[in-house]
């Protein structure tokens, strides 16, 4: 079969239409290489938006956990289907409870350990008024304050109850304190006033009966009565002066001396009192290195004296006192225990007020001493007792000066 010839100009036609084609598939290429630059360029600027937005909530996230890590109360949230969300450190350290994230809350705690019962608020999803429980966490004792509020759904949230927790024992314990202190302020005001009142006439008593004493020599009875009247208005004017010590503003020199050596002095009196010789042994508990502290060396020493001899009178039987020294929290600790009857929970509260005493004698005066020689120093003086077991724990800040100093304290 005979082929058919292209001629020239059919060719030149073709190579027209083909120029004309390639030259459509360049403008149409060039297009699409600006539309994908175009669109290469906004989605390039669409991500830097994104990364920077993705960027600004990690800020805030990390922003808010360090909040929520390092505020100082309790912050739980637990979601309607009764799941832990959030569970901060000072929540752990309230609670002492571990892993408690994503785990159901009645799987960890007590549905009423808020002094509320959380399944039931979750199911009503009500807030619940502010409450104060007590908490037993590794044999301590602490007082909370709750405040649970409901959270209602936001888009993407999770509603719940977000629980605040706040520790208030210490606060509470430092409120007692101060309430002691005003409490024996105004005692001590007034037992100076009423002991001014009585010491003048009380002199007049023992002169008077002095001046009998001289006059009935000759008559035994009544010279032994009258005795007795001389001897009681002695003793009262004793205890009078003691009330006056107790109130008056009294000069401290402050020394830097050695704790180590006050409490071996300390054992070395104890030791040699007859009354407790034959039946209560001091024992020491002594760090190897020496604790040394700004004090007033002889108040300082009747006090922790005080405490010593209270706690062998509470051994009418017998038993050890033991005293101890160590150093925490900047303070140096110093305890007395004894294995005595041990302190009723009723008497704890007035333990350090004048004129306060279980023992048939005495006037109470010596652990109010104690108590007011340990607060001018800057310190405190905390007891805890079970029956058989009683510790007076004296803390005495240990501070950096370098000179002996000089304090005015009522």
């Amino acid at each position: 079969m005979e082929k058919e010839r292209v001629t020239g100009k059919e060719l030149k036609a073709a190579f027209e239409r083909f120029s004309v084609e390639t030259s459509a598939l360049k403008d149409g290429y060039s297009k699409l290489q600006e539309q994908f630059r175009t669109v290469n360029m906004r989605l390039d600027i669409a991500n830097k938006k994104l990364n920077a937005k993705v960027l600004e909530l990690a800020k805030a996230q990390e922003y808010l956990n360090t909040i929520l890590t390092n505020i100082s109360q309790g912050i739980i949230f637990v979601c309607d289907d009764g799941i832990v969300t959030t569970y901060n450190a000072s929540a752990l350290a309230i609670f002492g409870a571990e892993d408690v994230i994503d785990k159901d809350f009645s799987e960890v705690f007590a549905d009423d350990i808020f002094g509320f019962s959380m399944s039931s608020y979750l199911s009503r999803r009500e807030s619940m008024p502010s409450s104060f429980v007590q908490y037993t966490c590794d044999g301590a004792v602490k007082d909370l304050d709750i405040a649970a509020t409901y959270v209602n759904a936001g888009v993407g949230q999770h509603a719940g109850i977000i629980i605040v927790v706040r520790d208030i024992t210490e606060v509470r314990k430092l409120r007692t304190i101060a309430n002691r202190n005003d409490r024996l302020h105004e005692l001590g005001e007034m037992a100076a006033s009423i002991a001014h009142e009585i010491r003048n006439p009380l002199g007049g008593i023992e002169g008077f009966a002095s001046l009998l004493c001289r006059d009935l020599e000759d008559s035994p009875g009544q010279h032994k009565m009258a005795k007795s009247i001389v001897e009681g208005s002695k003793a009262l004017n004793r205890l009078v002066s003691t009330v006056l010590s107790y109130a008056r503003p009294t000069t401290l020199e402050f020394s830097k001396a050695s704790l180590k050596n006050l409490i071996i002095d300390i054992g070395d009196l104890f030791s040699a009192d007859k009354k407790f010789l034959d039946r209560v042994s001091f024992v020491v508990d002594l760090p190897n290195d020496d604790i040394e502290a700004y004090f007033d060396i002889g108040t300082m020493k009747s006090a922790m004296m005080n405490i010593a001899l209270n706690a062998a009178q509470a051994m009418p039987d017998g038993g050890a006192v033991t005293m101890s020294l160590e150093e925490a929290d900047n303070h140096a600790h110093i305890t007395v225990h004894d294995n005595g009857s041990g302190i009723v929970d009723d008497d704890l509260e007035n333990i350090f007020s004048p004129f306060f005493t279980t023992k048939v004698e005495g006037n109470g005066f010596g652990l109010s001493e104690a108590h007011k020689t340990l607060q001018a120093h800057g310190g405190s003086i905390e007891v805890a007792s079970v029956p058989g077991d009683t510790t007076f724990t004296m803390k005495i800040p240990l501070t950096n000066a370098t000179c002996t100093r000089s304090a005015s304290w009522q």
